[in-house]
């Protein structure tokens, strides 16, 4: 819903169209990034996919429209940070120790019932890295599969070697791996983030392997009857 959205306030801009028709779905995708980030911390992907969208599509007054979004989406998502940082003196809660659950440092959650854990120095960050390595080989075996299996899927990952004449189609595709990357790596960092949250872009992982699939299709069909009239 964000990125669709997103897509429509850019089309509107890029029409020319008046305020209403590209502020209204500008404000309503800023707002579901907002929503998405209260239900899940990992929902900060959605944000930067959708800015970065914006970011490269509209061309006039490009910055003012990032900003306004972020600004929408803080203003959803900051009574929470807000309670967060009273309550545990960060903005993010306790999310950040999550890097250290079942990691080579602590077993389970006993981070979180540690007096002063020291997350600056080496080994915090080379048990990180090795916690993300090990979740990172599950993720791309197991729960990659999330956002599709079978010949859509392969058709969507194929489609990056393809270039789509629509900028629209292009760039949000790109956007649309962006917000795949982060979102593997936040999980793979969280360890405890679900997975199924590749699944928030399976609609759009259909509609390129579909799309691309169709591409193959129509020009299958155009080699053979040159074949056959040769």
């Amino acid at each position: 819903g964000a990125i669709y959205a997103a897509l429509a306030a850019s089309q509107a801009l890029a029409d020319e169209e008046s305020f209403g028709r590209w502020f209204t779905p500008l404000v309503v995708s800023a707002v579901l990034c907002g929503l998405a980030l209260l239900t899940s911390y990992a929902g900060i992907v959605l944000l930067a996919a959708v800015a970065t969208f914006l970011g490269v599509q509209v061309e006039r007054g490009r910055w003012l429209v990032v900003m306004g979004v972020v600004a929408v989406f803080l203003v959803i998502a900051s009574p929470w940070l807000a309670r967060n940082k009273v309550v545990s003196g960060g903005w993010l809660g306790l999310a950040p120790y999550a890097a250290l659950h079942q990691s080579a440092l602590y077993d389970g959650d006993s981070v979180d019932r540690t007096t002063a854990p020291d997350l600056g120095n080496v080994k915090v960050s080379r048990a990180v890295k090795a916690k993300v390595l090990d979740n990172m080989g599950r993720l791309l075996d197991v729960d990659l599969r999330l956002i599709g299996t079978g010949l859509i899927a392969c058709f969507f990952l194929v489609s990056y070697f393809h270039r789509f004449e629509s900028p629209y189609v292009a760039n949000l595709r790109w956007c649309l791996a962006l917000g795949l990357v982060l979102t593997l790596l936040i999980v793979a960092i969280d360890g405890e983030a679900p997975a199924g949250l590749l699944g928030v872009f399976l609609p759009l992982v259909i509609v390129y392997g579909t799309a691309f699939f169709l591409i193959v299709v129509e020009r299958a069909e155009y080699f053979e009857a040159a074949w056959d009239v040769a």
